[in-house]
């Protein structure tokens, strides 16, 4: 277009003046109006041509521009954000279909009153907070300024806002405003953010020691606060740590391995030995789970201290073992006692006979002393497998301690001095009298054990009376307690050891050495017999520990001692006897026909049910208690249901547990305990006898 003005502008200048008439004459006029005019014809082509030119170019650009137009206006329209677009005055000029459906205006409304619609009147429709309202309007009297804020509507709504300035040649001719609804990303953001917290405080939260570590590094990334409390380093030592510096030298190869051989996803319960700040060494078992952590491939680790429970499967197994054990030793006990009746009972018989053969008679009473002395160790197994009935009996705690002397010096060995120290005018107790011989003997053990390079260990007794007791915070009985006091000369105990020391299956010995029953064992036989344990010791100065049994009243008392004293008395009275074992049913019926009693013998349960049926009147029932076939139990009900009223008698090597809780001894009259003498088989059916008469 340039170019045809410039050519147009040079031919009118140029052919402004008449041409000049060549001299030639007319034809030479006529040849140069002819020229003339074709010139004139040739420029008047030329503009036509730049004419027709410059339309096309016009036309091509409109359209161009119509294409560039509809672009942006889709693009406009398009876009998930509301656009808003108002002059420097704040007249709106445009909006986009988000906007109006992002704040639920109409665009008709809008349009209406698009000629004095401004931005004030249009955020007014928005409902937004004021603060929000004077800000923009701060922002759009600034021709320069850009921002980006949040805004939050009482709705919940949350939106960001953006706004620039429009320039055109260097100069603002108004602004752009774009919101962006953010109420779904705030509200995952949010959600995110809870369970983030919700995991920290799982993580920093959970009890037991937890951290994050890099499987490259093996860097500590992250630990809770009960690995802090565990372990013994602060947060800033556990930064600068590694997991190896948490285990002993001997686990390190361990986990080296592991590690090179890579765990899966998830290692659950592994064992592994630990090593906290000070020194101590621990069972863990750890759960590692494989993770992301700040993308670094890391392991969530969860260790559990197992020593506790280790060391309460040790006593698990080791009382399962003491079960089997002392399930042995009642069975051995329970056959072992129906010998022994039988050689006590025939010596005890024999003796009677003999004449004044001194010899004879000497020899006699060493088959009984040892007799003796194997039944009380038949005891001893009893006490230790738990199966031995219990028998308080009013007794003279002197003559225990007495009785037991000699075993004692055999127990505690040479290197050991054995000194007793009884007070002459003691008072006496009732209790059982196996169960104290254990005491003693538990505590004699525990003494020698604590004097592994010899020492002194000295029983004493004497009488504590009310006021002393209270004194010695040990309770009160009405008639104050007999106290028997084991003390010895060893290594002592230091108050961490005492505080533990009646605790089922603890021990300060080596493993392998020692069960932890002992001392767990007097503690609840005494505390069964209504009595207190007391302790004293010190590391370096030895132990006493000092039994308080409750005294006997005075009648008990008399009553025992005289019964003790009372020679057995004989009857005519008919006795059905039921014994499995041949030995011990012949004893026991030559014992009773002796005595003038008319005895029935059955070797079973059935027998005796038929002798029952077949005889007019039967007095007492004398059964054992653990029989093959029908048990004595059995035995008692099924001749109960024929005979109500008829007194019954029970003996054993041994009871079991479930057969005593099952109420025989509750129907039954009186329990004797085998092996027994002839004189206490006769004293205790007399005296069932006389009750009933």
């Amino acid at each position: 277009m340039a170019a045809f003005h410039s050519l147009l502008r040079r031919q009118l200048r140029k052919h402004s003046p008449m041409p000049e008439v060549p001299s030639a004459g007319p034809l030479g006029f006529l040849e140069a109006v002819n020229e003339a005019y074709y010139a004139a014809d040739a420029e008047r082509a030329l503009v036509e041509r730049a004419l027709d030119l410059s339309s096309r170019e016009l036309l091509q650009a409109n359209a161009e521009l119509r294409r560039g137009m509809s672009v942006l206006r889709a693009t406009f329209e398009a876009t998930n954000d509301g656009i808003l677009v108002v002059d420097v005055s704040g007249k709106l000029l445009d909006f986009n279909r988000r906007f109006a459906e992002m704040w639920n205006l109409p665009g008709s409304e809008i349009q209406a009153r698009e000629d004095d619609a401004t931005l004030r009147s249009i955020l007014e429709q928005l409902e937004a907070p004021q603060a929000f309202l004077d800000k923009a309007l701060e922002i759009q009297a600034n021709p320069d300024a850009e921002s980006f804020d949040t805004l939050r509507l009482k709705s919940g709504q949350s939106f960001e806002r953006y706004s620039r300035p429009q320039r055109l040649q260097g100069r603002s001719i108004g602004r752009v405003w774009s919101f962006r609804d953010v109420t779904a990303r705030e509200a995952s953001e949010a959600a995110l953010r809870a369970s983030e917290e919700r995991y920290r405080l799982l993580f920093d939260g959970n009890p037991q020691p937890m951290w994050v570590f890099d499987i490259e590094t093996l860097a500590f990334l992250a630990v809770n606060d009960a690995a802090i409390r565990s372990y013994g380093y602060t947060r800033a030592e556990w930064s600068g740590m590694t997991i190896l510096d948490i285990r002993p030298s001997e686990e390190v190869a361990r986990l080296k391995s592991f590690l090179s051989e890579g765990p899966p996803p998830q290692d659950r319960g592994s064992a592994w030995r630990h090593r906290r700040k000070d020194g101590t060494i621990f069972d863990a078992e750890v759960t590692v789970h494989a993770i992301r952590f700040d993308g670094r491939a890391a392991r969530l680790v969860l260790a559990r201290d197992v020593t506790e429970k280790k060391h309460l499967e040790e006593q698990l197994r080791q009382s399962q073992k003491m079960e089997a054990v002392g399930r042995l030793a009642g069975g051995v006990a329970h056959d072992f006692n129906n010998l022994l009746t039988a050689i006590l009972g025939y010596g005890e018989l024999l003796s009677g006979r003999l004449g004044e053969d001194k010899r004879s008679r000497r020899e006699l009473d060493e088959i009984r002393k040892a007799g003796r002395r194997a039944a009380s160790l038949t005891k001893q197994l009893l006490a230790f497998s738990r199966k031995q009935v219990l028998q308080p009996k009013v007794l003279d705690l002197n003559a225990v301690v007495t009785e037991i002397e000699r075993m004692l010096h055999r127990l505690i060995g040479e290197d050991v001095e054995l000194k007793t120290v009884l007070a002459p005018d003691l008072v006496h107790v009732k209790a059982d009298p196996g169960q104290l011989e254990q005491v003693i003997v538990n505590l004699a053990v525990n003494s020698r054990d604590a004097m592994p390079e010899g020492g002194r260990l000295t029983l004493k007794t004497r009488n504590v009376r009310p006021a002393e007791a209270s004194a010695r915070d040990v309770g009160e009985a009405p008639g104050g307690y007999v106290m028997l006091s084991v003390a010895d000369t060893g290594c002592g105990m230091d108050s961490e050891t005492r505080a533990r020391l009646f605790e089922p299956f603890f021990t300060t010995k080596e493993p392998g050495k020692g069960t932890g029953l002992g001392l767990a064992t007097v503690y609840g036989i005494v505390q069964q017999s209504g009595g207190h344990v007391s302790v004293h010791s010190e590391p370096g100065r030895g132990s006493t520990f000092e039994i308080y049994l409750p005294m006997a009243d005075g009648a008990s008392a008399r009553a025992g001692v005289e019964a003790a004293d009372e020679a057995p008395r004989t009857g005519s009275e008919t006795v059905l006897l039921v014994e499995d074992d041949e030995a011990v049913r012949e004893l026991t019926q030559e014992v009773l026909e002796s005595g003038g009693y008319r005895v029935l013998v059955a070797q079973d349960g059935r027998e005796a049910l038929a002798l029952c049926q077949d005889t007019n009147r039967i007095d007492a029932l004398l059964t054992d208690v653990v029989m093959p076939g029908m048990s004595g139990l059995a035995v008692v009900r099924a001749v109960r249901e024929l005979r109500p009223a008829i007194k019954v008698i029970c003996m054993s090597g041994y009871t079991e547990h479930a057969i005593l809780n099952d109420g025989l001894l509750a129907t039954a009259s009186a329990f004797i305990q085998k092996p027994f003498v002839p004189d206490a088989l006769m004293r205790t059916l007399r005296s069932v006898l006389d009750a009933a008469a």
